[in-house]
């Protein structure tokens, strides 16, 4: 910020300018960039209603000057009478750009696929990941949580509220996504060239896993249910350590008052492991899981903590900066 100072002038503005409402789902979600390209999920659905069905697609700008290169429409997306606060943050990690690759589900329930980077052409899906709800890139390999959405607020029949039920069939908009009360998770490991599985986890090992949680780094992938912090062997997914986390919804731990879903951000080190539960920010070894100090933070409105690693200190939603050792 010193070398570039703030913000003077406009690059450039390009369409949508207008978002399509202010209480359904938003217009442009899962922004991210590579190799002088930018990659968006957008809805370009008509602003004219908020209450038309969505037609998203995946679109691909040229960073310098805003031009579309390209974009691909999807056939579905999550439904857009969703309110916008309890948009899904599960939706927001189904996108990747690595180099001269994107990787994107590119549907509701689509495996993941990748793409050519520069023209939109489909190089290949991945078999077997079907209902992916979040995934990651690191070295080669493909973290993919796959099964039942579980990601927002317990509000309405759905997962969140809809907006419009009364006036408007909600079947227009799509499939209706259950609120489940078990939601069931799958962590996979895939390897990007082949598409091979390198490993599973799931079942009891996964119950209750935390929307967003998974995250990977160097030689370990780690991820918290509603009980627990758990780390696995990046290469083989045998599970290192498992400690219980201050992560309790049900009222059986004071140090958080969150709800489930939407109120765990997970960061790691390359020594340590920094949890963002509800109002506690802990901080463990990633050698053994044991616990390095306790910190407090608090929720972002119906989201995870805000939770960074920057500048040699520990960032979050307080007026102050934590020491990563202490």
């Amino acid at each position: 910020d010193q070398v570039v100072g703030p913000p003077r002038r406009t690059q450039w503005i390009a369409n949508p300018q207008w978002s399509r409402a202010h209480l359904v789902l938003p217009s442009i979600h899962s922004m991210v960039s590579a190799k002088g390209r930018l990659f968006t999920i957008e809805d370009q659905a008509s602003a004219e209603h908020p209450a038309l069905p969505g037609k998203f697609s995946l679109v691909c700008r040229d960073a310098f000057s805003g031009v579309v290169l390209w974009q691909n429409r999807l056939p579905d997306w999550q439904p857009v009478n969703l309110y916008i606060k309890f948009t899904p943050a599960q939706v927001q990690r189904q996108l990747a750009a690595i180099g001269d690759t994107v990787y994107a589900t590119p549907g509701l329930d689509a495996p993941i696929t990748a793409f050519d980077a520069a023209t939109g052409k489909k190089l290949r899906d991945y078999p077997g990941t079907e209902r992916v709800q979040e995934f990651a890139y690191d070295q080669g390999v493909l973290f993919a949580v796959i099964g039942d959405p579980f990601d927002t607020d317990g509000i309405g029949a759905n997962l969140g509220g809809t907006i419009g039920a009364s006036a408007f069939p909600t079947k227009a908009y799509g499939p209706e996504i259950p609120k489940l009360e078990n939601p069931r998770s799958e962590i996979r490991a895939v390897d990007s060239e082949s598409g091979r599985t390198l490993w599973s986890v799931s079942g009891e090992k996964t119950r209750g896993y935390e929307g967003t949680s998974l995250a990977v780094r160097g030689p370990v992938a780690a991820y918290c249910t509603s009980e627990h912090l758990v780390c696995l062997d990046r290469k083989t997914g045998a599970e290192q350590w498992r400690v219980p986390a201050a992560v309790n919804y049900k009222g059986r731990n004071a140090r958080f008052n969150g709800r489930p879903g939407y109120s765990v951000a997970l960061v790691l080190s390359d020594d340590a492991v920094y949890l963002a539960a509800g109002s506690a920010l802990t901080a463990y070894e990633l050698s053994d899981g044991s616990e390095r100090w306790t910190g407090s933070t608090r929720l972002n409105h119906f989201k995870a903590p805000d939770l960074f690693l920057t500048g040699d200190a520990v960032w979050t939603a307080t007026k102050a900066a934590y020491d990563p050792a202490t």
